[in-house]
């Protein structure tokens, strides 16, 4: 990815659905948070989520793959600001979250 940015992928199953055949909004802000939460540790920082929004876009469907991306956009002492989405297979965006990160350490290395 570069700039820092990471992604994963992600085929949601029907038993993380909320109305029929529609991945539940709850189930997309939890891999935003989580994704947002990874880039951080993979730069060697341990943060938790101070504030989190999310934007839900568009209807994700079960069964169809789902693109999370996550970058950090500001950094600070105490502080990170990130920025993450969710992307149908064809670009499509589903959903962008923006978290604000309380810094609690540094990664272990190794």
């Amino acid at each position: 990815m570069g700039d820092g940015a990471i992604q994963t992928e992600l085929v949601p199953l029907k038993r993380f659905q909320g109305f029929k055949d529609i991945v539940h909004g709850g189930i997309i802000a939890t891999v935003l948070d989580e994704i947002m939460v990874n880039v951080a540790y993979l730069q060697g920082t341990l943060a938790v989520t101070s504030k989190l929004e999310i934007r839900l876009r568009k209807p994700a469907k079960v069964g169809e793959r789902l693109v999370f991306q996550a970058k950090v956009q500001k950094e600070s002492s105490k502080l990170l600001t990130v920025t993450s989405e969710a992307r149908q297979e064809d670009g499509v965006l589903i959903a962008q979250g923006k978290a604000l990160l309380m810094k609690v350490g540094e990664r272990e290395a190794g």
